[in-house]
């Protein structure tokens, strides 16, 4: 860190602090923070999106400013729980997973299904979209069209 200047990034390697060795376990990602020469490993992040993934990041890079224990960090990171309706866990099995998100615009719904693919590749998905606001979903209806069908089986 150089003088009160601290980088962080959840793509480039060059930032003071980064994620490497990014993986995804049982629905959560997994990896290690490099913070300059030092190395906290086996992070858990129980939140879907890179978009989450970098917020992970800053607040790491904020608590490693503060001097903050790395099992506190870590423990922080992986019961956090982010806010209501958000890429919230309604259900989260071997066998289910339902996810509750108030995505009322076509990028933050964009985000949403991306981030449940990369986590679940391997899940079926199917998508219950409520449009809210008729002058939002007027104005937006072409960003909600095209990235609905991308998604496959849309109630």
């Amino acid at each position: 860190m150089a003088g009160n200047k601290l980088t962080y990034s959840a793509t480039d390697a060059s930032a003071d602090i980064h994620p490497e060795n990014i993986r995804i376990v049982n629905g959560s990602y997994v990896f290690d923070v490099a913070i300059n020469s030092r190395l906290i490993k086996e992070v858990e992040l129980n939140m879907g999106g890179m978009h989450n993934l970098e917020n992970a990041i800053a607040a790491i890079a904020v608590a490693a400013h503060l001097n903050i224990e790395e099992e506190k960090v870590k423990k922080a990171v992986a019961s956090f729980e982010g806010v209501k309706r958000r890429f919230e866990y309604v259900l989260k099995t071997t066998e289910r997973v339902v996810i509750d998100d108030y995505a009322h615009h076509p990028e933050e719904l964009r985000a949403l299904i991306e981030g449940a693919k990369e986590l679940f590749p391997t899940k079926k998905c199917t998508l219950v979209f409520q449009p809210h606001l008729f002058s939002r979903t007027n104005d937006l209806a072409d960003g909600f069209a095209a990235c609905l069908p991308a998604h496959g089986s849309t109630v």
